[in-house]
């Protein structure tokens, strides 16, 4: 498969900036690599602020604002920056912008696919056209997302509206993200299995266990190569076939002989 992202895509020094400061939010993991995936899609691939879409086109910023006559997002932009004292092209000004914008009703109907009026079915269309799944709760349910894939696709559909534009990359980014920063990653290798203790497998004493009873001594060598039977087993300690040992033992302390 072709590469379609720069290598180290998440190394650069404004995606760290905004996973701290999504994180500082209280958005999911999921959810953030979702917006700073679809991020660097807009403002390929640094999540540079200065960015002016090519060609002169109306676009501005990491989310590529539109400035007027095709929009008034850019000119909120600008607004709220001038109420903060920054300008438009200041990196945190963005993130808090688009943090205000995604926390609005329109965003949050959007990600439902339902208006507060009869829009005709057109959210739930848009929503359709890229494949994205309505949440009952909106925005508050993108938040606690778990798949970054389907974060992304959502979020573009819902929030950045460019009609599902190089959602591979937009996605592909979200997960270099993700792989990147992301603490709650589930692997696709098997975890490996717990031992099943019950009345009557054959177990061996592990070498360097301790007995469990008190004081803890160390088994005797002459335990070590025995194969026994447990012949009772209560809350993880069990006794086993032996008069030589003759108190109960955690199972953390034996093994199953196959």
């Amino acid at each position: 498969m072709a590469q379609i992202i720069p290598n180290d895509s998440a190394a650069f020094p404004n995606v760290e900036i905004a996973w701290n400061f999504f994180i500082m939010k209280g958005m999911g993991e999921a959810a953030i690599s979702a917006a700073i995936g679809n991020n660097q899609q807009e403002s390929f691939p640094r999540m540079d602020p200065t960015t002016r879409q090519a060609n002169n086109g109306p676009g501005r910023g990491i989310c590529q604002w539109v400035i007027p006559p095709h929009g008034t997002r850019f000119t909120n932009l600008e607004i709220f920056a001038g109420q903060r004292g920054t300008n438009w092209d200041d990196l945190i000004t963005q993130l808090e912008f688009m943090w205000r914008e995604m926390n609005t009703p329109d965003i949050h109907q959007r990600m439902r696919g339902v208006a507060n009026w009869n829009d005709g079915g057109a959210y739930m269309r848009a929503l359709e056209r890229v494949g994205a799944k309505p949440l009952p709760n909106g925005f508050q349910d993108f938040l606690v997302m778990t798949d970054v894939k389907e974060a992304t696709i959502i979020l573009e559909a819902a929030f950045f509206r460019s009609g599902g534009n190089r959602n591979d990359r937009r996605i592909a980014f979200a997960e270099a993200v993700y792989a990147r920063f992301g603490t709650k990653k589930t692997s696709s290798k098997k975890k490996k299995e717990e031992p099943v203790f019950q009345i009557g497998s054959k177990v061996r004493i592990k070498p360097g266990s301790n007995w469990m009873i008190i004081p803890p001594r160390p088994v005797p060598a002459w335990a070590l190569p025995a194969i026994y039977r447990i012949d009772a087993l209560v809350d993880k300690r069990a006794v086993l076939n032996t008069d030589g040992i003759n108190s109960p033992i955690s199972t953390d302390d034996l093994e199953l002989v196959v």
